[in-house]
């Protein structure tokens, strides 16, 4: 087993990268000088070269990386648990200095996947069938929701929505589909701490739920 050099910081941040030709977001859990785990439905496999593209507030850079390990989550758990791959930097990782702190040993040392917390979460509720499914066909399925936050975010803060459907389309009490998300929109006192967020991950969010919608959209020709 490879052994990191350095000890992993907990922080969250968008990334983009890319493998096999193809372009996929995630969010990174843990970050050291030489590797971080980006938590993703769409998994690398171990040895595969990627390109990952860091965008933070204050800076954007792009980092060539190894897969090292990947964490395959079985399709009924991803409600609770994010599976995804942990990568070793290959070069010119300098610039990921400035997303950790100065004293970069102080901290503990954290597990490959590690969660690092989101400055919000966001519960998302529905008071009916039919209220679920405007949200879906107005908002969600382009990727964006107006979502209200328990306390105030900024642009580019990124949260955790999650999106709990109605009884009546087949949801309950329990947790529901969960993507992080980045603050795309923050209003005034007059939005009653309603914020427009982007959607991480768009396809995991619609597939995860499809059962719903299809339990109360009407049936062709109704």
């Amino acid at each position: 087993m490879e052994r990191r050099k350095h000890r992993r910081q907990s922080r969250r941040i968008l990334v983009s990268f890319w493998a096999g030709g193809k372009k996929y977001n995630g969010y990174t859990t843990n970050i050291s000088i030489d590797g971080m785990f980006i938590a993703t439905g769409h998994l690398a496999a171990k040895g595969t070269n990627v390109q990952i593209e860091v965008a933070d507030k204050e800076w954007n850079f792009v980092l060539d990386a190894v897969v090292v390990r990947t964490k395959q989550v079985p399709v009924e758990m991803r409600r609770i648990q994010q599976g995804g791959f942990a990568v070793r930097f290959l070069a010119n990782a300098e610039p990921i200095k400035n997303l950790l702190p100065k004293q970069e040993e102080a901290d503990d040392d954290t597990s490959p996947d590690a969660v690092a917390p989101f400055s919000q979460v966001c519960k998302v509720a529905f008071t009916s069938p039919a209220h679920f499914l405007e949200v879906y066909q107005r908002e969600i399925r382009n990727g964006v929701l107006f979502v209200a936050t328990p306390g105030h975010v900024d642009i580019d803060d990124i949260v955790l929505v999650e999106i709990q459907p109605p009884a009546g389309a087949g949801g309950g009490a329990g947790q529901g589909v969960r993507s992080a998300a980045r603050v795309v929109f923050a209003g005034d006192a007059s939005s009653q701490g309603r914020v427009g967020v982007k959607l991480d991950d768009l396809p995991g969010v619609l597939e995860d739920l499809q059962p719903f919608v299809d339990r109360v959209r009407p049936p062709p020709g109704r």
